[in-house]
């Protein structure tokens, strides 16, 4: 038997000689996994506590996984939270970021007050985004896409989760490849592949190992994804539909003007809280 303070100051010091970023953070949200206690308990009862050895034999090994193959706690876990909710997430899919929340921020705050909205979303992942729409658009029902099968697999995970299977249904489709061209939404929705193919091997390990590639590589210059969006999503949009996009770092304009030359008009753009440009909202002109 080990206390759980002693278990816990271990593994911190392992975590930080291998160079993990938030040590301390994961140390305890690994412990927490592994014991049932809660990060209270751990932090402020952790001398009085003890982890039985399946406990403790079982926290070593995810322990080392995170500290040697740099395996990221969320997917050793199966847990991320992503706008104040939980979902669950493995190597099929992204993890949720916080830079996201603005995407899903800037569709709330445009639609609050509108109802019967029929939104659609394109590469869905976890379903994180369209799940935190439509928990708060509360009259809203979404389509989700996404090209991968165990993706989709994760997403109705948690959409099931979130009691959501009723409004969120879900398409295999390679972009828009299986919509059928008699559906019209009033918004579309994407946070595609943005990173450039040659700076994928520049990535942090936790992203380049351990997230699917498919949904970071946007392509020679990142830019293939929404190149594809802005030639075929007019016909999916009614009239005065609207496009929200997440774009990477330096992207703005880049991607403003494939927009734009396929007679798109951007309405307004929002920065995240490091104050980059991070959504873009289209009409059609």
């Amino acid at each position: 038997m080990i206390t759980v303070a002693k278990a816990h100051k271990e593994a911190v010091k392992l975590l930080k000689m291998h160079l993990i970023a938030s040590p301390f953070l994961d140390t305890t949200l690994l412990l927490s996994h592994c014991s049932n206690f809660n990060n209270n308990e751990i932090l402020f009862k952790g001398e009085e506590l003890l982890l039985s050895q399946n406990q403790y034999e079982l926290f070593q090994k995810l322990i080392e996984k995170r500290a040697l193959k740099k395996v990221p706690t969320s997917k050793l876990i199966n847990h991320k939270e992503f706008f104040g909710l939980d979902f669950y997430v493995d190597e099929h899919v992204l993890d949720p970021r916080p830079d996201t929340e603005t995407l899903v921020e800037m569709v709330i705050f445009d639609h609050k007050d509108i109802e019967n909205l029929n939104i659609v979303e394109v590469g869905t992942g976890s379903s994180c985004v369209i799940v935190a729409v439509i928990k708060s658009l509360i009259n809203a029902k979404a389509l989700a896409l996404d090209i991968s099968p165990n993706a989709l697999e994760v997403a109705s995970k948690n959409i099931a989760r979130h009691r959501l299977s009723s409004r969120i249904k879900l398409l295999q489709s390679d972009l828009f490849s299986n919509l059928s061209t008699n559906l019209r939404f009033d918004i579309l929705l994407s946070n595609p592949p943005y990173i450039p193919s040659h700076q994928i091997d520049l990535l942090e390990d936790e992203v380049r190992i351990h997230d699917p590639i498919c949904a970071l590589d946007g392509g020679k210059d990142g830019l293939n994804f929404y190149r594809s969006i802005a030639k075929n999503s007019k016909k999916f949009l009614k009239e005065h539909g609207y496009l929200y996009l997440e774009i990477g770092i330096n992207q703005y304009d880049a991607v403003k003007d494939i927009f734009e030359n396929d007679g798109w008009c951007l309405e307004k753009f929002q920065k995240d809280l490091a104050g980059i440009i991070r959504v873009l909202k289209f009409k059609q002109a």
